[in-house]
This record gives structure tokens, sequence and C-alpha cells, in this order.
């Protein structure tokens, strides 16, 4: 799982950049708690938000503060956005909401929410199934093949459209993780890095990654771009116009490149960025939508970087989103998969670039694994990877646990 991976990292970074701070708003906010002064624990604890914007334990202390302050309005619309994203419905920790969620003012409304972000929804369809177990993570589809990224043994595996036989498998340095079909259709463009869950792991060669053309004809590898420092890259997007936008999982960066000759054209930092991971170029308003795994999704003008703005929604929380493509101007659709349930989702944007709503489409699928990436066709039908294994390695040795995989399960759904 992603989130198991990044995790440890953004603890890390949260000590060392700005944990300090976050750490003192916290224990000031906790003592305020103890000693009844519930105003300052609601301010102490919406300032380490700031520093931290999607904690849970965060939100949480917020929804309690408000209660405690008697604001029960606003705590009904902050707990209602935190079941958004967790409907789990466990809040004996915190006595203040559990009663609020139970026998408040607000249970009936509550209680609905709790139910719509709960329930199993299905719109999509099984497109593929196979028997054999990989640690699948992203997908290409062109006229004759089915490409899958593979994470554990750092590979990209080619199989036919006609009956999903392997046809060729090409050997990377590192966990092969997104996937993009180049605009000429002639190249496969296929990140990869060294993590600790690819078989051939290395740790001083850790978190090196590169950016590798594959010719599709020949299932060649023609060249490879070496992306300096250490990093973690997460999605790519195409202009249409031979750029390709790259995210990086380990550090707030976005890197642009130029597809014909593999060249780092610009390496940009987004200071107020966290986790970064799915991105889609939206062609029509010539827009880059970023999924930032802590803090939402971050719009940006392809045509000057610097104008960015991100999505905010009073009723739905954007954390913990994957994969992300552009369904047309003025709807993403975006794979959650830190969220209790695990969904896929649209996102409606209105005309002003303002978010309009968040719709589940398919929740709580049990599939063995966790959705990650997916690629929408020209038809409008989006193919994702439904059950990749990431919760299934053993948390202190990042070894697989085979037993608990299971054969991958594409899923599609025609909008």
């Amino acid at each position: 799982m992603r989130g198991c991976l990044f995790a440890a990292l953004l603890i890390i970074c949260s000590q060392i950049g700005r944990g300090q701070t976050l750490k003192e708003c916290y224990q000031e906010s906790q003592e305020a708690f103890q000693v009844k002064d519930y105003e300052r624990y609601l301010d102490l604890t919406r300032q380490a938000l700031q520093l931290h914007p999607s904690h849970p334990e965060l939100l949480l202390n917020e929804v309690e503060g408000l209660i405690l302050c008697g604001r029960e309005k606003q705590a009904y619309q902050a707990l209602g956005r935190y079941l958004s994203w967790d409907a789990s419905d466990r809040f004996e920790q915190k006595p203040a909401v559990d009663s609020f969620m139970r026998q408040g003012s607000f249970r009936k409304k509550l209680d609905k929410k709790l139910r719509a972000y709960s329930k199993t929804i299905r719109r999509s369809e099984t497109f593929l199934r196979l028997a054999e177990k990989h640690h699948f993570e992203d997908i290409a589809l062109t006229p004759d093949y089915i490409i899958l990224s593979e994470v554990n043994q750092g590979a990209v595996h080619f199989l036919s459209r006609q009956d999903h036989r392997l046809v060729a498998k090409v050997t990377l340095p590192g966990s092969a993780l997104s996937l993009l079909v180049g605009d000429n259709g002639q190249y496969l463009y296929a990140t990869t890095s060294v993590i600790p869950q690819f078989a051939g792991y290395n740790p001083e060669q850790q978190y090196k990654s590169y950016l590798s053309q594959i010719d599709i004809g020949t299932k060649s590898v023609e060249g490879s771009l070496e992306i300096p420092g250490e990093s973690i890259l997460g999605s790519m997007a195409s202009n249409g116009q031979g750029t390709i936008y790259i995210s990086d999982s380990r550090r707030p960066i976005l890197y642009r490149v130029n597809a014909r000759n593999l060249e780092l054209v610009q390496t940009l930092e987004i200071s107020d960025a966290f986790n970064l991971q799915g991105i889609t170029y939206n062609h029509a308003d010539q827009k880059l939508y970023l999924a930032d795994y802590i803090k939402g999704i971050l719009s940006l003008d392809a045509n000057d970087l610097s104008i960015r703005k991100w999505l905010r929604s009073p009723e739905f929380l954007l954390k913990g989103i994957d994969g992300l493509s552009a369904l047309d101007s003025r709807n993403l659709i975006g794979i959650q998969n830190n969220s209790n349930p695990m969904r896929l989702i649209r996102i409606s944007i209105e005309a002003s670039g303002e978010l309009k709503r968040v719709q589940l489409l398919d929740n709580d699928l049990d599939l063995g694994g966790e959705p990650t990436n997916g690629k929408l066709l020209a038809n409008h039908a989006f193919y994702y990877i439904a059950n990749s294994p990431w919760p299934h390695y053993d948390p202190d040795t990042h070894k697989p646990q085979p037993d608990k995989w299971q054969g991958l399960v594409i899923n599609r759904i025609q909008f």
C-alpha cells in the first residue's frame, strides 16, 4: 500500500522539516485539553492542522474541540467531512465525539452520511482476471496490448489484447511504477524506483529512479533518463505535444521532461505540497491536476506552473488519492486507496475552477488488495488495477507475503 510505504517518510520529514512546531502545537493542545481550556485546545489543534492538513487524530481533535466549545453545527460539518474519508465509526477514544455521533441533535444526519460512505457500490465490471500472482501497479493499453508495470520483480508485462497471454516481459532497474504510451504510439514510457519492495533492492541504490523509453514494437529499451537525487516517481501525464510531467512521491517535486530526447527540462518544487501521487493533464483548459496523498488535489496552469489552486470541499476529504485521470474538461476520476473504505470517485469541477461535488463510483470492493492506477481510453472506458498487493508485504522486512496475494483484477467502467 502506497500509504504505508510513504507514511514513514512523511513522519521523518515532518520531524525534521516542520515537525517540531507541529509537535509543540499538539503537546500544547493536549495540555489545554487537560485543564479544560477548550477554546485554546481548538485553536492549537487548528494551528497544527495548518502544518499537517489531514492528520486523522488532529481532524478528530478539531471535531472534539468544536463539540466541547458548544459549536454543534460546525462540529457536524467537520465530522461529516471526516466520515467521507473514514466511515469506520470508531470513536471510543473520543467520548464527546462518540456521544455526539450517537445521541446528538445531528445523529440522524450523521448516520445517513455514515451509511452512504460505507455501503458497497459497484459501477464497474470485471475486465480481466489473472491467476498468476504479481504485484501490478499501473496499466496502459494499445490496440494490441494490455501493458502492466510490476513492482516486486521490476518489469513491464505485455499481454495480448486478444487472449491475454504474456507476449513479452521487459526487465527494468527497479520497481516498475507508472506507465504512459507516447503521443505517437511508438513508445511506452515507464518509471522505476529502487524501493524496499523491489526484489533486487540494494540499500546503496535506494530511491534511485529512471524514466525508461521502450519501443512497443520491439519491446526493447531505447533510452533512459536518470532522475538526480533520491526520488520515487509516482505518476506521469503528457500534454500531447512531447512533454511528460512526472510527480515525485518522496519529495514534493514535479519534473518536466522532453519525451523526444529524454531531457529533464524543469524541476519544480511545490513547497506547500506533501506527498505527490497521481497526475493528469486536462487538454481542454491546459491544466495539470496533481493528487497530494496528504492534502488533496492541486490545480496548476500548464502555461504558468506558478498559478496554482488547491481544490477544497466542505463535505469531502480528498486525501489519500493515488491514481488521477481527467475524464473531460470538468470531471476527474480519482482512486482513493487511503480511505476507509477504498474507492473510485468522480470529482466534478465548476467552470470557475471550484470543486462542485464528489460522487462514489466503486466503493468497498473487497478484492484482496487495493486499487491504484488506471487509464481512460478515447471511448471513455476507464480501466484500473483493482487489487494491487501493497498491504501484503511484511511491515519490517518488506518481503512479499505471497500466500496473501491474489491474482490480478482489472475493472472497467464506461462513462
